[in-house]
Order: structure tokens, then C-alpha cells, then sequence
């Protein structure tokens, strides 16, 4: 994880944690420190979490966001499921079975 991503995904981040630094290394990606960070969008100028990466490292994180989400989605469904649905689907079967009984015992 970088640590744009993590920064991303942190909610004690603060903007005025970037007053911290040297004026020259605020302008920097928090990632990779080579490349001017982009703090503008459509012409303002944000310098929030999600603003302090080059547009290479932005896209790299959302790539690797992306990619473990279709991981994710393609991940083989829990081989015990059908198991466990079967089993919950008896139980309640039972349950109502054990309800009527009860029903019919008292009439």
C-alpha cells in the first residue's frame, strides 16, 4: 500500500498537516517525492488526502484498488456455503414443524 493509499484510507489525516512541512516539499507526491503533487481540480485548489499525488501515483493506486476488486469478485465462492444454507433452511423447517406440533398438541 502506498502511502498516498494509506493516506486515503486514514481518517486522522489533516490538510494542516502539509503546513508541517518545507514549502518545497509540499508541492511534492507524498508517494514517490519526484514528480509536483496536483492540488488543483477544475481550477481549485484542494489539498486534501485524495490531492497530494502525482497523477502517475494516482493512477497506480487506483489501479491496484481496482485490481484487488475484481480479485475479489472473481474469488471462488466458499465451498461450505451451499452447506450452510442448507442447513439453516432445515432448521427453520424444523422450527416450524416443532411450532405446529405444538399448535396441534394444544387444540
Amino acid at each position: 500500500m502506498t502511502a498516498q493509499l494509506a493516506l486515503a484510507l486514514d481518517d486522522t489525516f489533516a490538510p494542516s498537516q502539509l503546513a508541517d512541512r518545507p514549502k518545497a516539499a509540499r508541492h511534492l507526491c507524498a508517494a514517490c517525492r519526484a514528480r509536483p503533487a496536483r492540488f488543483q481540480y477544475h481550477g481549485v485548489v484542494k489539498a486534501d488526502r485524495l490531492h497530494t499525488l502525482c497523477f502517475q501515483c494516482y493512477r497506480a493506486a487506483m489501479d491496484r484498488v481496482r485490481a484487488s476488486r475484481v480479485r475479489e469478485a472473481d474469488a471462488p465462492a466458499d465451498p461450505l456455503s451451499d452447506k450452510y444454507d442448507q442447513l439453516a433452511r432445515r432448521r427453520r423447517r424444523a422450527q416450524i414443524a416443532a411450532r405446529h406440533a405444538l399448535e396441534d398438541r394444544r387444540a
